[in-house]
């Protein structure tokens, strides 16, 4: 693997992008950020490892891609729902929700979920991403939580005891969420499980850099290059 000297993770947020960072030698958090635009976001850095919860590869044509349906199978009937199936590009590059759940009923015999439609501005904003010397990748937090409890979670990260759940797991790899939430300016508004998720992402894009992290699917061809993984 090229030499990269950082890890970063992010996850979008209502108003915008949560990053988390730190140098590939340490392995710690020492940056944290916020901004609405994802290229200012990232126009500081060069030769990273940047692992987004967000698709950074869209499928020209199918319903779905075959790493979305891989998460939800790998994260089980309980936590299905925080997979968002990815619309094809053709459905995307509809003008307004309607036309393009029409579009989508008319070609695939199935609708689209306004959830995954409202992410649309957000996935063109990264996959229009200049690449650079950056390896950017698509993660995924819940998948990365379970990949580090090695079982399923108990709980969603929506209650009391989930949150709590995921922190406990974060301190056990040596990421401090409350020294990591110490950095971010405090006249910014993030929630609490923004950053939890920025942060799990890290731990991913770490794995990433040390030649230990999963995929879904397991390997890369020239059919995946056209619908993505997801790493965790």
């Amino acid at each position: 693997m090229p030499k990269f000297t950082n890890l970063v993770g992010i996850d979008g947020c209502s108003k915008g992008w949560i990053l988390v960072s730190g140098k590939s030698h340490s392995s710690s958090i020492n940056n944290v950020q916020f901004s609405t635009s994802l290229g200012f976001l990232l126009s500081n850095f060069q030769k990273s490892i940047i692992v987004i919860d967000m698709p950074t590869i869209l499928s020209p044509t199918k319903y779905s891609r075959d790493c979305d349906i891989l998460a939800k199978k790998f994260l089980g009937s309980k936590k299905q729902s925080t997979i968002f199936l990815t619309p094809s590009r053709t459905i995307l590059e509809c003008k307004n929700y309607s036309s393009a759940n029409e579009l989508s009923k008319k070609r695939y015999g199935k609708g689209l979920s306004k959830q995954s439609w409202n992410l649309k501005e957000k996935i063109i904003e990264v996959i229009s991403l200049k690449r650079s010397t950056n390896k950017i990748i698509e993660g995924h937090p819940e998948c990365s939580f379970k990949m580090l409890k090695k079982v399923e979670l108990e709980s969603s990260k929506k209650t009391t005891f989930g949150m709590f759940e995921r922190l406990k797991l974060l301190e056990e790899e040596g990421l401090d969420p409350i020294e990591v939430a110490s950095k971010l300016d405090a006249n910014i508004e993030v929630r609490p499980d923004d950053l939890i998720d920025a942060m799990i992402l890290f731990w991913t894009a770490k794995r990433v850099y040390e030649g230990c992290a999963k995929s879904l699917p397991s390997k890369e061809s020239v059919k995946l290059k056209k619908e993505g993984r997801i790493f965790i």
